[in-house]
């Protein structure tokens, strides 16, 4: 449990940091368009904070996926050894070169959505 519960801190916080800005944002779509507009505290702000607000949540939701597939990763390199995985938890460098590399693809995919 030493290293994994960093994982499930790290998902915790991007949990609450996605509900977070569901409350501040409340979006309701308009369901056959790709819109939304704020009906919470973002509302009274105008449309332009509704548009940083928009990109947040993508932000935040990407980090959210990404703690999700760490804490899979970590969890499939337990049970399988000798693989690639194994060998990436096992240094912090390459830890922390990998984790970098799935958080820059997570952002990219979701902002491409």
């Amino acid at each position: 449990m030493g290293m994994y519960k960093w994982f499930l801190i790290n998902q915790i916080v991007w949990s609450y940091m996605v509900e977070l800005v569901l409350v501040v944002y409340q979006p309701v779509l308009m369901y056959p368009f790709f819109m939304a507009y704020s009906d919470g505290l973002l509302g009274l702000l105008g449309p332009n904070a509704g548009v940083i607000m928009l990109w947040t949540f993508f932000f935040v939701n990407a980090g959210s996926f990404h703690g999700l597939y760490f804490c899979f990763a970590f969890r499939v390199s337990c049970i399988y050894y000798d693989n690639l995985l194994t060998r990436i938890f096992e240094r912090k460098s390459s830890l922390l070169k990998f984790g970098a590399i799935t958080m820059v693809a997570f952002q990219a995919i979701i902002a491409c959505m």
